[in-house]
């Protein structure tokens, strides 16, 4: 029976060494993909990090007193450029009646 006992305690250290090598590669495996998705998300990073320079670089510019005075404006220098920003205009809009089209659509000048 000590013989037996021995032949199965020898058959689990296999299996055991087995398995902890399987885990070790898949470790392995695992540092190498987050080292790769860690390079990968710098790279973008510094992308994001370039292109939000060369946006405030290009605001800068467009705040700068040669772009202050643009046609249509009152000499006056208070033309504050939105750096590729819209503003919101809020407007009343009348609602229509379904009685005169034309006369709505011209309402609204």
């Amino acid at each position: 029976m000590a013989v037996a006992d021995n032949t199965r305690m020898k058959s689990l250290e296999a299996e055991v060494k087995k398995l902890y090598q399987m885990l070790e590669a898949a470790s392995e495996e695992n540092r190498a993909e987050r080292a790769r998705d860690s390079e990968a998300t710098s790279i973008k990073f510094d992308a994001i990090q370039s292109s939000l320079t060369q946006l405030l670089q290009e605001c800068s510019m467009l705040r700068s007193p040669a772009h202050t005075l643009t046609h249509g404006s009152n000499l006056g220098g208070d033309f504050q450029p939105r750096c590729g920003l819209t503003r919101r205009v809020n407007f009343d809009l009348p609602k229509f009646d379904e009685t005169d089209a034309l006369g709505w659509i011209f309402s609204m000048d």
